[in-house]
């Protein structure tokens, strides 16, 4: 008898235990909730006023299309932004779901309001900010160091793709070199930032297709990579471990398009 009371004791403080810690989450969410809808709009209200710039006089090159898709996708963000605002501006209870809707909206806006900044910077009139030339450069030549670790393997001897990134290794070089002195000179320039960042997404784009060629060749005859390297060639994996501005505006382009398609789908 006493072995059944001490148990129901353990088992009420147990639910009184479990109630609190709900509780508590639950507040929290309350909060955090409060917070989302302020930042929400206004990452909403900041994408609105500064979108992508759109290059006059300009050929529609890679950044040009950039732009346009990711101030096509503005205002699906936006809208919805402003309406998972809406439906929790007199707080109240927040599930784990909404709150996690909220936050992965936060996390596109974020995004986006980097990319936007980023090429607005790049491609001002005049010189820019020559760090954030140079930190694209910089993670260009980084992953070129990852080519030429990838080289250096005694397991890849035998794959299709080693001349392509011999060669690529040579040819990138000479044009970051070509560019890098571009960024530093105090003259007046003779091409656009436009042109420059064109050709600096040209070859982050030719460098990633070569590392995924490389992976694919690398998986087929089952050679072994260590996982830093394997995630830095990866084309998802390189765009959570660099930093740099032309990465930043890769993976915006990327997430504005699944937002636009899922707008598509929806309204279909």
């Amino acid at each position: 008898m006493l072995a059944l009371l001490v148990l129901g004791v353990v088992i009420a403080a147990f639910i009184v235990h479990r109630r609190k810690v709900r509780a508590q989450a639950a507040d929290q969410r309350a909060q955090r909730g409060q917070q989302l809808v302020e930042l929400l709009r206004h990452r909403a209200f900041r994408l609105q006023k500064f979108q992508a710039p759109l290059p006059a006089g300009e050929p529609p090159g890679r950044s040009r299309r950039a732009s346009e898709s990711i101030n096509a996708a503005i205002p699906v963000l936006n809208e919805r932004a402003v309406r998972l605002a809406q439906n929790y501006q007199d707080g109240g209870a927040l599930s784990v779901e909404e709150l996690a809707r909220m936050e992965a909206c936060l996390a596109d806006q974020e995004l986006l309001v980097a990319a936007t900044k980023a090429l607005n910077t790049l491609l001002e009139a005049k010189r820019g900010q020559s760090a954030d030339w140079k930190a694209i450069v910089l993670t260009h030549r980084e992953r070129l160091e990852d080519t030429a670790q990838f080289l250096n393997l005694d397991s890849v001897g035998q794959l299709d793709c080693l001349p392509h990134l011999r060669t690529m290794i040579i040819e990138h070089t000479n044009r970051l070199d070509k560019i890098q002195n571009w960024v530093q000179a105090s003259a007046p320039r003779q091409h656009s930032p436009v042109q420059f960042l064109d050709e600096l997404w040209q070859l982050r784009a030719e460098l990633q297709q070569n590392h995924s060629a490389a992976l694919t060749q690398a998986r087929g005859a089952r050679v072994e990579l260590i996982d830093s390297l394997r995630r830095r060639m990866d084309a998802d994996g390189a765009r959570q471990v660099f930093s740099d501005p032309l990465t930043t505006v890769d993976a915006a382009l990327v997430r504005a398009h699944t937002l636009t398609g899922e707008h598509l789908q929806e309204n279909s």
